[in-house]
């Protein structure tokens, strides 16, 4: 991602200075489930008992050859239509939570 520098004379583009952090939901999320009437989320996590991560601001792992992967599916996350701002955020850590566990069981099934 890249924004414009408005302080010099010639506008290019620089490296964004915010970083995501990885296995967080951000808020358009939920304001874009809201607006499009999606009022459920469903948890799937992956997880491999041999992987590759790669050095990204996600750190995407793709599972080696021969690998035992384990998938699973959790229940669905209602989401308010007219969740106001605190709901938003709660809806959003909730999902969060729930991501982590459900990715943290998998990546230890896959291991065991």
């Amino acid at each position: 991602m890249t924004t414009i520098n408005t302080q010099s004379k010639i506008s290019r583009p620089t490296p964004a200075t915010k970083r995501v952090v990885p296995a967080q939901i951000a808020h358009f999320v939920i304001y874009t489930s809201q607006y499009v009437k999606m009022n459920a989320w469903y948890k799937v996590a992956l997880g491999a008992s041999a992987e590759w991560r790669l050095r990204s601001w996600d750190e995407f792992r793709i599972p080696k050859p021969f690998a035992r992967c384990v998938l699973r599916f959790g229940d669905p996350i209602r989401v308010p239509g007219d969740a106001d701002r605190a709901g938003q955020e709660a809806a959003r850590k909730e999902i969060e939570a729930a991501l982590h566990a459900l990715s943290w069981q998998v990546d230890e099934k896959a291991r065991a």
